[in-house]
């Protein structure tokens, strides 16, 4: 009880600190969205982070979608760039989009091992040949790459979409029969078609040296709930999930 004393209290004094932090994130050229699942009271919620290398923002919700971004209120009002998942609720946002290509890495080579598309493998390569060369150039003191480079990558970038989808045609209706809705498509060529669709917010860190190649920003600054899940296993109460997330950004932030 004493803990919980102690924690509840320094929750709601640390209430303004936290309301500035959010505030501070708004105003942010890029911030790092993500969410990972929370137990509260036995019910599965969800926990949220929006962070830069120096805020850090904590919500506890019970939902995970566009419900919660808008309890937490700060995408609303964001006008920069917002590094997520191909989460669905992040894009009703009108602010600019870049995707943690990690993920995309990860699925590349799963799909050059699994169904032996030489196309994955070369769109893996070429994403780091990008990444190296943004590195180069920010050893150099240079802000962005040169067009010329920028346009022979994207021209890369196309050909390789297109030899992909060469490869993954889509499928014909079953019996010669004309189907009603989507078909279902094969891994690749949905994966292919959300490269194409997605390109630019898959590209955003080649043309802004401020997007990180990856998500890891947000990523680390889920570890420690994790590690406190581990530990814990749950929150009993709302509230005290939402202390816990006032006090925790505050430590991360400073």
């Amino acid at each position: 009880a004493t803990l919980v004393n102690i924690n509840g209290a320094c929750g709601q004094r640390l209430a303004g600190v936290s309301q500035a932090i959010r505030t501070a994130l708004v105003g942010e050229p890029v911030i790092c969205c993500d969410e990972t699942g929370m137990s509260i009271g036995g019910t599965l919620n969800w926990l949220h982070v929006t962070s830069t290398e120096s805020l850090t923002y904590y919500a506890a919700h019970r939902k995970r979608g566009q419900q919660a971004l808008a309890a937490i209120d700060i995408l609303p009002h964001f006008q920069g760039t917002t590094i997520h998942d191909h989460w669905k609720s992040y894009f009703r946002y009108k602010c600019y989009h870049a995707l943690r290509n990690a993920h995309h890495l990860r699925e590349l080579t799963f799909i050059h091992e699994e169904y032996g598309q030489n196309w994955a493998k070369e769109l893996y390569d070429l994403l780091l040949e990008i990444n190296a060369a943004l590195e180069t150039a920010g050893r150099e003191g240079r802000v962005r790459l040169y067009q010329r480079i920028r346009k022979v990558f994207a021209s890369e970038y196309r050909r390789i979409i297109c030899a992909g989808l060469r490869a993954n045609p889509a499928p014909p209706p079953a019996g010669g029969v004309k189907q009603h809705g989507r078909r279902k498509q094969s891994k690749p060529r949905n994966f292919l078609l959300r490269l194409a669709t997605r390109r630019r917010e898959i590209l955003a860190f080649m043309y802004d040296f401020r997007v990180p190649f990856t998500n890891n920003q947000a990523e680390r600054d889920l570890r420690m709930m994790k590690v406190q899940q581990k530990i814990s296993g749950t929150f009993r109460s709302a509230d005290a999930a939402a202390a816990f997330c006032q006090i925790r950004g505050y430590i991360t932030t400073i």
